[in-house]
């Protein structure tokens, strides 16, 4: 049989699954709008934040993926040919729809950030004006690197693949201060645009992991091999001990100084959300995704990351909900949270999963080693 008739076979074979595929994300929408809904009525006053919440979790996964792209694409690295489309994908359909579903945060942001009504002694230097154009030239900058990347084939252009790396890192710093220390202009922290970097690039490749297992199993067109698996897997593995390093040494450095403006945030909610939920942060995060990603076996087995990835995903709900979530509401609204993170992670699911306009697939469709 040759290479066209193959390909043709395992397109035909593909499509089914697709389809499937995208009616349970749109499933999963579904039953998100419907506790929505029903969790609103109960506590309309949460709603807006526990959007936040989602936009913030879904959109730091795309922001993983494009990352993964924009490195790959500057290093050369043949291995990751495997990922490219599905990172594609992944990371168009949650900077397009996360850039749409920002329209009700700048709608009715003093709601989320009271000083710009002017109930906070404390403001940042930006303002609302600010505020909102930030937000906008990130937005709309990461979803321009994700488009320019739709047509790209196997080789690749390292002087843009470079060059988008320092606009990426100098906005996603520039995110985090807009969209995160701006919920609490009292509190100050430098390690804040690196946290929130490490949770993109480590959320990005766990889900660039599952999406490559899930396609080499199920003999997709394209689908990365062991050998790709296993560097994706090592890639996720050095990002679960960075990510876990990050967040203990802004908690360490907070500490050691002693400052109160940066101190009273962490005692606020480590005291709201109490030991048990900073266990699980450190078992969610570091603890059980390193030991499984240690394994060789388990980075290619579905049966040890399907539940690692749930696990993964409930750890960065966690932490996105930790920065964003009063302290004084932290054991409210979960209900609200997870009918927003379904809701909007099942119409992201479904735009990943459908056809990207004007892609080129890569001219190599099964990588075998390393770079």
């Amino acid at each position: 049989m040759n290479a066209a008739a193959s390909k043709q076979i395992a397109a035909s074979q593909a499509a089914p699954l697709r389809r499937r595929e995208r009616a349970a994300a749109l499933g999963l929408a579904a039953l998100g709008l419907a506790g929505g809904a029903a969790a609103t009525a109960a506590a309309p006053e949460q709603t807006l934040r526990s959007w936040l919440v989602a936009e913030l979790f879904w959109l730091s996964v795309g922001l993983g993926a494009l990352f993964h792209l924009l490195l790959q694409e500057t290093l050369g690295s043949r291995w990751f040919a495997g990922f490219r489309s599905a990172a594609r994908r992944l990371a168009l359909a949650s900077l397009a729809l996360g850039a749409a579903g920002f329209i009700p945060i700048l709608a009715w942001t003093p709601r989320l950030y009271p000083w710009m009504a002017g109930a906070s002694e404390t403001a940042p230097p930006f303002g609302r004006a600010g505020w909102a154009a930030g937000s906008l030239a990130c937005l709309g900058l990461w979803t321009l690197l994700a488009a320019r990347r739709r047509r790209d084939a196997q080789e690749t252009r390292r002087g843009e693949g470079a060059a988008s790396l320092i606009l990426y890192g100098l906005s996603l710093t520039a995110a985090a201060t807009l969209w995160l220390q701006a919920l609490s202009p009292g509190w100050f922290s430098t390690m804040c645009g690196v946290a929130f970097f490490a949770a993109a690039a480590w959320s990005g490749s766990a889900a660039l992991h599952l999406l490559g297992l899930r396609d080499l199993r199920s003999g997709a067109a394209g689908a990365p091999s062991e050998a790709a698996l296993q560097d994706m897997g090592k890639m996720t593995l050095a990002l679960t001990l960075f990510y876990g390093y990050i967040e203990f040494a802004q908690y360490l450095i907070v500490w050691s100084a002693h400052i109160p403006r940066e101190e009273d945030w962490y005692a606020a909610r480590l005291a709201a959300f109490g030991s048990a939920a900073a266990a699980l942060w450190i078992a969610f995060h570091v603890a059980i995704p390193g030991l499984v990603f240690l394994r060789r076996a388990a980075r290619i087995s579905t049966a040890w990351m399907a539940p690692t990835g749930i696990i993964m995903a409930a750890g960065h709900w966690l932490a996105t909900r930790f920065y964003v979530i009063e302290a004084g509401s932290a054991r409210a609204g979960w209900a609200t949270d997870a009918a927003a993170i379904l809701f909007l992670g099942g119409l992201i699911l479904w735009a990943a999963r459908g056809k990207v306009p004007g892609e080129r697939s890569d001219s190599s469709t099964r990588t075998t080693g390393s770079t």
